[in-house]
């Protein structure tokens, strides 16, 4: 038979309470962080001269710790230049790549972008983005890049979608 003082009996209330209150705060912080999807931040776009109905799109994209984005598609060329941090790449048919900062990944119009990941769990991730598209109408990507993309553009007053 185990039997608990009256002491003993508060001392293990006072752990387990400690230990809910310490598991709910880091609830807390950690569910921020895994909701956050990459930020896309646009920063020009430019009709190509020479290449008609062709423009070119820059832009950063930052990895909260964790982050990824979900399956999808460019209809364009893509480069990508790793300025920090590192990020998990593949296409479809590909081979996984882990880029750090300086170096680079390409995505044909064809690819599908299978994985776009933050390789860290505590650090940032950022990359930069070259795309080369056709005018007027925005690379097909999955409808959460494509949602973060469109709001980032009017918050700049970009009236043309990227």
């Amino acid at each position: 038979m185990n039997v608990l003082t009256t002491e003993g009996k508060e001392a293990s209330m006072i752990r387990y309470r400690l230990a809910a209150v310490l598991i709910g705060m880091m609830a807390l912080l950690t569910a921020p962080a895994m909701a956050e999807g990459p930020k896309v931040t646009p920063l020009m776009k430019k009709d190509l001269a020479g290449l008609p109905d062709k423009e070119g799109v820059m832009l950063t994209v930052e990895y909260a710790p964790g982050a990824s984005s979900s399956k999808h598609r460019h209809n364009a060329h893509t480069f990508v230049y790793v300025l920090e941090g590192a990020i998990v790449m593949q296409v479809e048919g590909g081979e996984t790549a882990t880029l750090r900062p300086g170096q680079t990944f390409y995505e044909s119009p064809t690819d599908i972008h299978i994985v776009s990941k933050n390789a860290s769990d505590s650090q940032t991730s950022e990359v930069s983005r070259r795309v080369c598209e056709g005018s007027g109408s925005p690379a097909k990507r999955s409808g959460a890049v494509n949602e973060v993309v469109a709001k980032e553009a009017q918050r700049i007053g970009n009236s043309k979608p990227i």
